[in-house]
């Protein structure tokens, strides 16, 4: 009999591409038997994308659970918000801008304060969140094991510290190079591990959460990069010359645009970007190619007039906000996997997507200025961001990019450094063998 894992679907992007565009379900059932528990969001496509592994997919039933969360928990998140202001450490969200330091972050943010309310909130969660409900349904489908690419929330607070009571093994895997700076308290100190991307994210995980020195932490790297490094392209590049009107000896530059928010005048700053490069380059010699955020929807600047340099590349993404939730289809996911292996650069804020081009040895531009040219002050916690600021230090293909008058030169100086992506060998351990591995 093989042992049951346990996997929940709690966001929908994210995990699609993790355990299904990535391959994991399909090496993960060699070893398991696999059971997707998921929130249920009425959307069909997603729910088809997971009945399609032939494993079961059970639903949560959320109302059962505690929502809210407790004082301590309140407490505990603004000490650590301030403290990771106040030991400037690269506070990060998309949406907002983050708080500067204050004197009232510097007094709050001591490690005094922090030691002590995160231990009252470790304590306070392990008893709060217990759901006998989710144990039965645990019980009831032999749940040995369950995984979970979530810790803030109150659905990830239950799942885990229930298995915990009912003697289940729990695995945390990071879901994004974000998470530690958007919200640093994972709040378990009983995992059976945790799955990071690097060596340097285990090191700054335990920097921010000493209470996780025990725990066993395993490099895999993101099950996500599985797919782009062993990607073989379904269309040749010539497809995609004709479906977007380019020269297939053209530098292909796609720009990466932001989640809306921080920046709605993004398209400006790109009208700008474009007029500059136009001015030297032709389009049969540079064209930019915008990818929308996942978070946009198909319909966003559809009667844009743009720069004859610049090209709207098809939008596989629908977004529900009400339900957050949102899907990409297999069509666009190959896609996109075929356009970065046949893109020259990326041109972007600093995002998750600079890590997708650096994983092909392609060079990123990161643009921090706004649509007069000048640095854009909202971006700047993207570049400060705990989880990018020293590759600009350490990685000759990472440029940051903070007024238009450097966009050219910068533009010319990294073009040159791409570098062909060599095949992993199938000798190479990528990051779903490490983690079905480690776990069986």
């Amino acid at each position: 009999m093989k042992p049951v894992l346990g996997i929940i679907l709690e966001f929908g992007y994210h995990e699609s591409k993790k355990y299904i565009h990535s391959g994991f379900a399909r090496k993960a059932a060699e070893k398991f038997n696999l059971v997707w528990f998921y929130i249920n969001k009425d959307n069909q496509y997603f729910n088809s994308l997971f009945e399609g592994t032939g494993s079961p997919l059970i639903e949560i039933d959320i109302r059962t659970l505690r929502r809210n969360p407790s004082d301590i928990e309140v407490k505990n998140n603004a000490v650590r918000r301030a403290w990771m202001v106040s030991k400037n450490l690269g506070s990060f969200h998309n949406y907002r801008v983050v708080n500067r330091r204050t004197l009232k972050t510097i007094l709050l943010g001591t490690n005094r304060l922090k030691n002590f309310y995160e231990k009252r909130a470790l304590k306070e969660i392990a008893t709060l969140y217990v759901s006998p409900y989710l144990l039965q349904l645990f019980k009831e489908n032999g749940i040995q094991h369950v995984l979970s690419t979530g810790y803030s929330s109150a659905l990830s607070k239950a799942v885990f510290v229930t298995a915990k009571s009912g003697g289940i093994k729990t695995w945390y895997l990071v879901n994004s190079w974000k998470d530690l700076y958007v919200n640093n308290f994972v709040p378990f100190d009983f995992l059976n591990g945790i799955f990071v991307w690097s060596k340097d994210m285990e090191v700054n995980y335990k920097k921010h959460m000493p209470y996780l020195r025990n725990t066993d932490f395993i490099v895999s790297g993101n099950p996500t990069f599985d797919a782009l490094l062993q990607h073989e392209c379904i269309k040749s590049k010539s497809d995609y010359a004709s479906k977007y009107g380019l020269n297939k000896s053209a530098k292909w530059v796609i720009y990466t645009l932001m989640p809306p928010g921080i920046n709605n005048n993004e398209i400006e700053t790109i009208k700008l970007v474009a007029r500059v490069l136009r001015n030297k380059y032709s389009t049969d010699e540079v064209v930019i190619l915008l990818r929308l955020n996942p978070n946009h929807n198909k319909n966003h600047f559809k009667d844009l007039e743009m720069p004859d340099n610049v090209v709207f590349m098809e939008h596989y993404c629908t977004y529900d906000k009400q339900k957050d939730l949102i899907i990409q289809s297999k069509e666009g996911e190959y896609e996109w996997l075929d356009m970065l292996h046949y893109s020259d650069l990326n041109f972007s804020v600093p995002s998750t997507v600079t890590l997708e081009f650096l994983a092909l040895n392609k060079p990123i531009l990161n643009i921090g200025f706004g649509p007069d040219g000048r640095l854009f002050e909202p971006l700047l916690q993207h570049f400060e961001a705990g989880f990018y600021k020293k590759l600009f230090t350490e990685n000759p293909l990472v440029k940051k990019v903070l007024k238009i008058d450097d966009i050219l030169v910068t533009f010319e100086e990294v073009a040159g450094l791409v570098v062909e992506t060599e095949k992993h060998s199938v000798k190479t351990k990528l990051a779903n063998d490490k983690i079905i591995s480690h776990i069986s």
